[in-house]
């Protein structure tokens, strides 16, 4: 484009000296040495320009720089004059006030020229970043209706959790009540999963995580729990090891727990089910392991397997490591937390 736009600006001032007055015509190398001046002089103050106003922003700073421009352009018009027309004429014939002025005029000619391409591509800029921030103002506003909105939907699922735990408890009271004459053992199994509800609903802090020791609590109600739907036919032995004080995100260990009871073959008492807790050192090191189960019915699907990753990856960001893999017939799933 730059180089179609000076073609037709030479090729405009040729011909309009060619049909005004072609006395004035001068040699293709006079042509070549006074076009590729003009044009170096209107890309020099353009990079000038960009130098003292963008990067420098500098007024005085640009009135130095255009001195120093102008007086070399007369001087290398002076020298490419010399060389196309005789070294042998004085320097003092090319330096005279009207020519210099002529010198000066065209100077300016050209400046004028780059001032203006400048302008418009700053206008042009100024566009494009005013588009740009209007964009962005608009992806803001359309994330803060969206928040409000996912808000409000909070609240609301938070006025409902606070009525429905209430009604689920009392009930749950009051099956254990009509049970615990009948059957205590039945009885029993209504206060865990009344328990494990009341860990799932309501005791989860402002911070969205809960200390140690109550999921490890929770962990043993659900093996208590599934104990009981089988008579105590279940072959599991939970290790726990160290100071479970730290809180973490609840419910994280309650996929890998749950594929245990679904998916593991738990009826061999030389292969029980291992569950394997220990918090040493700001490291928690969660570890399971169970026979897999030949025929299994439970065809799940990773689900919740790929929502513990997501909720792992939120809250601890390249400082967990999880790892599930079947080693002969044993299933193992092993989970590091590093705290520090």
């Amino acid at each position: 484009m730059h180089i179609l736009v000076w073609s037709l600006f030479i090729a405009y001032e040729i011909s309009f000296i060619y049909f005004s007055t072609p006395s004035k015509l001068q040699t293709f190398t006079l042509y070549c040495y006074a076009y590729g001046k003009n044009i170096l002089l209107f890309y020099a103050n353009l990079w000038c320009l960009n130098f003292c106003y963008v990067k420098r922003k500098s007024n005085y700073l640009y009135f130095i720089v255009l001195v120093f421009e102008l007086c070399l352009y007369v001087f290398v018009h002076c020298i490419l004059y010399k060389i196309s027309i005789s070294w042998d004429v004085a320097i003092t014939e090319l330096i005279t006030v009207k020519l210099v002025i002529q010198y000066l005029y065209r100077a300016f000619y050209f400046i004028s020229f780059s001032l203006g391409y400048w302008f418009v591509l700053q206008l042009l800029r100024s566009n494009n970043l005013i588009n740009k921030m209007q964009s962005r103002q608009l992806m803001q506003q359309k994330r803060s209706a969206e928040l409000e909105r996912n808000l409000i939907k909070a609240q609301n699922a938070y006025l409902t959790s606070q009525i429905n735990p209430h009604l689920l408890f009392n009930t749950l009271n009051f099956i254990y009540s009509s049970l615990y004459e009948v059957s205590r053992k039945s009885a029993e199994i209504v206060v865990l999963l009344s328990d494990m509800m009341r860990y799932s609903l309501t005791e989860i802090g402002e911070d969205g995580k809960v200390e140690l020791y109550k999921e490890v609590e929770h962990i043993e109600n659900m093996v208590q729990l599934n104990q009981a739907r089988f008579n105590d036919k279940l072959n599991v032995k939970i290790y726990l090891s160290g100071d479970f004080e730290v809180r973490v995100i609840p419910l994280v260990f309650l996929t890998f727990i749950e594929n245990i009871f679904k998916h593991g073959d738990l009826s061999d008492p030389e292969c029980p089910a291992l569950i394997n807790i220990s918090y040493h050192n700001n490291i928690l090191d969660f570890y399971t392991s169970n026979k897999v189960r030949k025929v299994n019915i439970n065809k799940g699907h990773g689900i919740g397997v790929e929502n513990s990753i997501t909720r792992l990856q939120m809250a601890y960001p390249d400082r967990y490591k999880l790892k599930n893999e079947v080693v002969s017939d044993q299933y193992i799933t092993s989970l590091v937390i590093d705290f520090n």
